[in-house]
């Protein structure tokens, strides 16, 4: 501002019309609070008082541009202005600013010898000072003066001791000031003025409506969508921000060329320490500590202070107490760009060793190592494995996807990588990418050893989508020479335990214990585990639950203190275990306590909560399991569990439209190539068929299934519910086949003489057997087997049918009508009613435990779901809390909307707030 500051003319007006004329519209925006100071001084200026106004802030912050604003509001006012501005070439003058406001260029007015003087003759010093004074006080009365001098920061000692004294002495005078300084601590010119009434003020960043106006003022229109964020990286800094705005037309990439030139330009004026150490920093990241910066400068940290230093007050870096950080990151941006792209990727490839030298977790500086790592770097692609370990699944997945994109072709444990990765993508429930991420693996020629991995990692995922692809996978793989003993008795393990599930039993089991040994040998726990699980399937359908519960329990052991298994699901086999026992609550409890999620789970869910008798929590359940997941077959075991569910949930409730697609869905389950699948399909489609009054048409289609009548394992759906056998007696003596009802009766004794000390079993042949040979006393041992299990519908089922025999079967009749209705089975409920009037007992029909809609027709799943979400956490929350995928969170708050009548979050939230409260 300098000279040409100090050659403008005085104009004298009245002091009431200053102030009618004063406050004009301006262009500075987001800074009214700062132009309310500046006006309260002019006013105190007419009035005859003078008084100091200090503006705070960091390069860009709007300092100059306040100033600039102050002398022409002073302008109009005809206070003369004086404007000075410290530099830092001139900051070794004496007292350049104030001279250079007053008078012109220094060496003009005093001459090289006085000013050379000045900086070391305190007398000469002193008598400037005076003389400045006595000017000054003569020039206020003529007329008021403001001075105003920028960039304080930069002023010698000279003039920063005239600004601590000159203020108090004029302080009787028409003399006012403006200041302007960086944000730095402890600054003694600043601390004296507030001290002696002065007003400091900081300049914060822009808010976002003055961002906006901004905008506007720059544009001359709104700012678009596309345009906001590169916008507000600006950080409301008043600089940044309209070069950013000049430069929004300019196609040289995400940060204008323009505000380039205006980063440039500031770090230019640093010193070279300074301008280095940033340098660095900004190729680092937006985040860098102190010792990764003496690392990479090869200096002392204590080195760095004064550079680091230098650039807090120049607002370039700030620092939380452990790591320095940019300011705004456009400026970071701006000034990576200006090296060169392998020497940035280098240098923070550097930066996460120095970090990890220094004890830093591994998990913390993967970003950095995903963005610094490139193709070749064994050392990031162990790096990136070992944080992948204590990483979430969803974080595990990036990680090791990025680290096989890192890894060599010849990389030893490429293998094991790849199916690292397929596993990590499973527990992240993108089960699709996973397998994707395989078969795009076995492009190409491969050694034998990692295409029999990448085979074993498609082939343990399948195990709970496809059995059919888990073995063909697998099978492929075996028959690949030169592959190591420990990958071929995976293979073996996992073939064996999917084809056991697959109904495959009586041909599978007698390799079981081969593999086992061969196992053994080689030392490989995590085929020792899986071969000891599927022994515990074998056991399971010939000596008992109880057996294959003593396989499963060595199974977990071999295991004991190390790695999950790899190969089979701990979960899954207690589960069936637990089914098959009639333990509901025990088999819901192995689910919710299973880390992992993932679609077959959700299957297994649905069906125990149909078990328990929750009918509509089971149908929501199945209806959230896709039908085909992406990639996935349409007959995966996934979808088959959560169609059968959801089938068997339709038939009980008396829903016509699902009942019907769950005839669709039964005939192309018998489609499929799956024995399990096909003898689920099998069984599906007979209850459809006997709910249609056709029992006859029922055994043609349970034909799959009965083939498997007398052989080893099971045989209807998986897992086995111990109720099915009277079911299909129910139907086989309604069809008049006798004899299939006393071959389902002798199989149901089978099953029960394994499991004595069971009741679920024991009292499914009991009432197998009492259908088929109309004992009263058989069906009431089984009611009384059922009544303390959590078995409701297997209970009301039993006692239907007792209350067909026994004398006083209308107690039997009333309790299974109240069981039926309060569980929502209405098909069932409507069929014992129909028996009551056949006895001359008439039963008005209940209303529905829930209404259709309204906050009572929730589920306890929508109800979870709504009071989580309504409380403000997001789906992806809501999901880990209950232990359900998103998918199936986003099912019930739609079915909760649409029971609720609502369509927002916000409508949504006032609602649980009433509802709770």
């Amino acid at each position: 501002m300098g000279g040409a500051m100090a050659a403008e003319r005085a104009v004298g007006v009245p002091a009431d019309a200053a102030r009618r004329t004063r406050r004009r519209p301006s262009p500075v925006r987001g800074r009214n609070a700062e132009l309310d100071v500046l006006t309260g001084l002019l006013d105190r200026l007419a009035e005859g008082r003078g008084g100091v106004v200090v503006f705070q802030g960091g390069a860009g912050s709007g300092k100059s541009r306040l100033l600039a604003e102050v002398h022409g509001l002073a302008g109009a006012a005809g206070v003369r202005t004086l404007g000075g501005a410290a530099e830092a070439e001139t900051r070794l003058v004496p007292l350049a600013p104030l001279l250079d406001a007053v008078h012109g260029p220094v060496e003009e007015i005093l001459g090289g010898d006085l000013a050379r003087r000045l900086a070391t003759g305190t007398d000469e010093r002193f008598a400037l000072l005076q003389e400045l004074q006595d000017r000054l006080e003569r020039a206020a009365r003529s007329a008021p003066l403001l001075i105003t001098v920028d960039d304080l920061h930069w002023a010698d000692d000279v003039t920063r001791l005239v600004l601590r004294t000159l203020p108090e002495r004029l302080e009787g005078h028409r003399v006012a000031w403006v200041l302007t300084s960086r944000l730095t601590e402890a600054d003694p010119t600043t601390a004296r003025l507030a001290a002696a009434g002065a007003t400091v003020r900081t300049l914060h960043p822009l808010d976002d409506d003055a961002v906006d106006a901004v905008a506007s003022d720059v544009l001359g229109r709104p700012l678009e969508p596309g345009e906001r964020h590169l916008v507000h990286r600006a950080g409301g800094e008043p600089l940044l921000l309209v070069e950013v705005l000049r430069g929004l037309a300019e196609p040289s990439g995400t940060v204008p060329g323009r505000l380039r030139a205006v980063i440039s330009r500031r770090v230019e004026r640093l010193s070279e320490p300074a301008q280095e150490a940033v340098r660095i920093g900004a190729a680092v990241g937006d985040r860098f500590t102190v010792s990764q910066l003496a690392a990479l400068l090869d200096r002392s940290p204590a080195a760095l202070a004064d550079p680091l230093g230098e650039l807090a007050s120049e607002g370039i870096l700030t620092s939380d107490g452990e790591q320095q950080h940019f300011r705004h990151g456009l400026v970071r941006e701006a000034l990576s760009a200006d090296l060169p792209v392998d020497l940035v990727r280098a240098l923070r490839r550097q930066a996460v060793d120095v970090e990890l030298a220094a004890g830093r977790p591994v998990l913390e500086v993967a970003d950095a190592l995903l963005d610094s790592a490139l193709p070749g770097d064994v050392a990031a692609v162990g790096l990136l494995r070992r944080a992948a370990l204590a990483a979430a699944p969803e974080r595990a997945a990036e990680l090791l996807a990025r680290a096989l994109e890192l890894a060599p072709p010849e990389y030893r444990d490429r293998g094991t990588l790849i199916a690292d990765a397929v596993g990590a993508h499973v527990l992240a429930d993108r089960v699709a990418e996973g397998l994707a991420l395989a078969e795009r693996s076995l492009q190409g020629p491969l050694d034998p050893e990692v295409e029999a991995s990448i085979r074993l990692s498609i082939a343990v995922v399948h195990r709970e989508y496809s059995f059919v692809q888990s073995v063909r996978q697998s099978t492929t793989a075996l028959g690949l020479t030169g592959i190591s003993a420990r990958t071929r008795v995976r293979l073996l393990a996992t073939q064996l335990l999917i084809r056991i599930r697959d109904y495959e039993i009586e041909a599978t089991a007698p390799f079981v214990p081969g593999a086992l040994w061969l196992a053994r040998v080689i030392g490989d726990v995590q085929a020792v585990s899986a071969l000891l699980a599927a022994q515990a399937c074998v056991r399971l359908h010939t000596e008992g639950i109880t057996a294959a519960r003593e396989s499963l329990a060595a199974a977990r052991a071999v295991l004991a203190g190390g790695p999950p298994p790899l190969l089979w699901s701990p979960a899954l086999l207690t589960v069936v275990c637990a089914t098959m026992a009639g333990e509901v609550g025990t088999a819901l409890a192995a689910i919710d306590a299973e880390p992992a999620r993932n679609f077959f789970q959700h299957a297994l869910r649905a069906r125990l909560k149909l078990d328990a008798g929750a009918l509509a929590e089971a149908a929501e359940l199945a209806a959230a399991v896709p039908e085909r997941p992406e990639t996935m077959e349409p007959d995966h075991t996934a979808a088959i569990v959560g169609l059968y569910t959801a089938g068997r949930a339709a038939l009980a409730i008396g829903d016509e439209t699902g009942i019907t697609t769950a005839a669709r869905n039964a005939q192309r389950m018998l489609d499929a190539d799956s024995l399990a699948v096909r003898c689920t399909g099998a069984w599906l489609a007979a209850l459809v068929a006997d709910a249609h009054g056709e029992p006859a048409r029922a055994l043609e289609l349970a034909a799959p299934a009965l083939a498997r009548l007398e052989s080893v394992g099971p045989w209807l759906a998986e897992p086995p519910d111990p109720g099915d056998p009277a079911l299909l007696v129910r139907i086989a003596l309604r069809a008049g086949d006798q004899r299939l009802a006393d071959r389902v009766v002798a199989r149901a004794a089978a099953d029960a003489a394994r499991n004595p000390d069971l009741p679920a079993l024991v009292a499914g042949e009991a009432h197998a057997r009492g259908l088929a040979e109309r004992s009263a006393s058989l069906l009431d041992r089984a009611v009384t087997l059922l009544e303390p299990g959590d078995r409701p519908l297997a209970l009301a089922a039993a006692l239907e049918d007792a209350g067909r025999l026994a004398e006083a079967g209308v107690g039997y009749l009333d309790r299974a009508l109240l069981l039926f209705t309060a569980h929502g089975a209405h098909r069932d409920a409507a069929r014992i009613r129909a028996l009551l009037r056949e006895l001359g007992v008439h039963r008005r029909r209940a209303g529905r435990a829930r209404g259709l809609t309204g906050w009572a027709a929730l589920t306890a799943t929508e109800l979870e779901v709504v009071r989580i979400i309504g409380r403000g956490a997001t789906k992806r929350e809501a999901a880990d809390r209950l232990f359900l995928s998103p998918h199936t969170v986003s099912t019930h708050l739609r079915n909760a909307y649409a029971k609720l009548g609502i369509r927002s979050r916000v409508e949504l939230a006032r609602i649980v707030l009433t509802e709770d409260h």
